[in-house]
Formats: structure tokens, sequence, C-alpha cells
């Protein structure tokens, strides 16, 4: 038989074009969760660069928003760990709650935790100041359309159960800003030039943001999510 001719090598595409450096989302978001479904086609870009609802200034707008995205990926990965119909355990924000909660709860209510921190990502991504009212509201068994408009399908059973075993928003709240702080902490005390000149993705996309007199106050922070009177 005679030799065939070795195929031809495909042609290169065109090079990708980079995106926008400062409308993107902190990390990658799964279409499909345990427990929750989020819609990628209402997934929103985010520009953090005006801060969010004129109160969160563009830092700590993304260091929240950062921190959200690392707490649902870091409480689904506790659950997984858990014995079914067995409490115990620690898991994130485990130290914001009170001590008989903190190695006493089943793993659905730590994917009910999850989904409150879901709710405030959500709410983020959306610019809108995640205060503890809105997130009760949008989990609220009475209000599913608002949960609907945030592209969520909360699980109604973990939830439930998070809240019927003395979970409370605020606990989320309190962690999620403890995340944030420390994401804040570790990037300001690192950002010299030469750090911020190799650095690629989230941190880079964080450095190029304005820098504002409230950064980091983030005793202000939980005043403005955590109201006088929860």
């Amino acid at each position: 038989a005679s030799a065939q001719p070795p195929p031809k090598a495909a042609r290169p595409g065109p090079p990708l074009r980079p995106g926008p450096p400062l409308r993107v989302p902190p990390v990658p978001r799964p279409v499909r969760r345990a427990g929750l479904e989020v819609e990628p086609e209402r997934e929103p870009e985010v520009d953090y660069t005006a801060g969010c609802g004129g109160k969160l200034t563009p830092r700590v707008f993304f260091a929240l928003a950062f921190a959200a995205e690392a707490a649902s990926c870091a409480l689904r990965a506790d659950a997984l760990r858990f014995v079914n119909g067995t409490p115990g355990g620690r898991f994130w924000g485990s130290e914001c709650l009170p001590g008989s909660l903190q190695y006493n709860v089943f793993k659905a209510f730590v994917r009910g935790m999850a989904d409150v921190v879901d709710v405030m990502g959500a709410l983020l991504r959306r610019r809108k100041v995640p205060t503890v009212s809105i997130i009760s509201q949008v989990l609220s068994p009475f209000t599913g359309r608002l949960s609907t408009e945030l592209g969520l399908r909360p699980n109604r059973h973990f939830v439930s159960h998070f809240f019927c075993h003395k979970g409370r928003v605020e606990y989320v709240v309190k962690a999620l800003i403890k995340e944030a702080s420390a994401f804040y902490d570790a990037r300001e005390n690192s950002a010299d030039g030469e750090k911020c000149s190799t650095e690629a993705g989230p941190l880079k996309i964080y450095h190029a943001l304005p820098i504002q007199m409230l950064d980091g106050d983030f005793d202000f922070v939980q005043s403005l999510l955590i109201p006088i009177g929860w």
C-alpha cells in the first residue's frame, strides 16, 4: 500500500482577547451545587471600582465578595466530611457561632449556612449591601420571588434546618466579615510593588482598585450589615 501523506497541522485560531480587568467575578462559580442551583445566564458582571451602594469601598466590596465565594466552597467541602445523622465537627465560621453550636450541628445545618452565604454573594454581585434584614427577606419562605430574582434556588430543607436549630443570619454575616477582614489584611500587608507586578487574576484586580479612607474599617462594615437591635 502506498504511504499516506502526513495530516496537515491545524491552523491556530485568532488569539483570545482579554476581558475588562475590573469587571469579572472574583473566582469562577460552578453552575450547580449540592442544595443550590445557580442560574448562569443571570450572573451579572461586577464592577468593583465604584464600591457598593455608596457605603462599601471598592476594596471592602471586593474583599466581601471574594470571602463569600471562598466561604461557600469551604462550607460545602466541610459538609462532605460530616456523617449523616451524627452531629459534631468543625466547619468554616463555626468560631463565630455560640459555643453550644460549634461542635453540635448536623450536615444539614452546615449546608443551610452555605445557602445563607450564597445569598450574601448574590446580593453583592448585584451591588446590593447584604444586611441581615435583606438576607432574611430573601430566605423567608414567604418571599420566594426575591431569591428567584437573585438567580438562586436555596434548598428550603437545609435553610429551615439551619434556622430551626438556632442558626441566625448575623452569625454568618459576622463570620464572613471576619473572612473578608483577613483577606484584606493579607493583601494590604503584602502590597509592595514587586508583589503586585507578579500577581494575576483576582489579586491583581484587587490591587488595581482605588484606595479610600474607609478601607479596612470592618467595625463600620459590621455596624452597617448588622444594625443595632439584631
